[in-house]
């Protein structure tokens, strides 16, 4: 069985944030449960600009948020 391959990132400034969603620039994504961004989600706070690995397409509305780091210049 092959590894799933993720999705894409996106980067920008977070608008909202809670426990079940984030929103980067008008953009709502979900928080995978028992991802990364699940456990990490409580360290933001909107403003800060991120980093969001997706499970699929940006513009997929089934796209899960799998991670949220902090994004570090250009």
């Amino acid at each position: 069985m092959a590894a799933a391959v993720p999705g894409e990132i996106v980067t920008g400034p977070i608008t909202a944030i809670n426990g079940k969603m984030v929103n980067i620039q008008g953009h709502i994504y979900s928080i995978a449960a028992g991802s990364a961004a699940y456990e990490a989600v409580t360290k933001f706070q909107p403003g800060q600009i991120v980093d969001v690995q997706l499970d699929g397409l940006a513009k997929s509305s089934t796209s899960h948020a799998i991670n949220i780091t902090l994004h570090w210049g250009d």
